[in-house]
């Protein structure tokens, strides 16, 4: 959840992130950060699946007013998601296994069980940003899977 923080402090522009599962954890991991970084400007926006076990679908709703009265918009996406990821400015990006919206520490679960990989470079998100947003808004595209698009 460091990199969350890193992206609230570190966007110019805009946050982008998706998630298959949404939960309770999703308020204190991400949404206090987002709401932060929509405070200081950045355009956020942050997608999902499904909503955990623990979450009726009012609590969805709710979350999600909420969230938009604070500039950031919560989506719940058409297409299936499984990897995860974490996407900021034009030139930051993690992708990893590790459900932001949803999971909390367990201590039934080993140290090192999700995996990810952060990268940077010039330019890195341009086009992989909007492959990625117009799969997830339910749009077509050239790629038929969100990890085609990354791949």
């Amino acid at each position: 959840l460091a990199l969350v923080r890193h992206a609230r402090d570190n966007a110019q522009q805009r946050i982008l992130s998706a998630c298959d599962l949404l939960g309770p954890a999703g308020e204190t991991s991400v949404f206090v950060p987002m709401r932060r970084a929509a405070r200081d400007g950045a355009v956020i926006e942050l997608y999902f699946n499904r909503p955990t076990d623990s979450l009726r679908e009012e609590d969805v709703e709710a979350a999600r007013a909420q969230l938009e009265r604070a500039g950031v918009s919560l989506t719940r996406s058409t297409t299936e998601l499984h990897g995860k990821f974490l996407a900021w400015d034009a030139d930051s990006l993690c992708v990893t296994s590790f459900n932001w919206l949803a999971t909390t520490p367990d201590r039934w679960k080993p140290h090192a069980a999700e995996v990810g990989v952060f990268v940077t470079g010039a330019e890195l998100n341009a086009s992989l940003s909007a492959r990625l947003k117009g799969e997830l808004a339910g749009a077509a595209t050239t790629a038929p899977h969100i990890s085609a698009a990354i791949s």
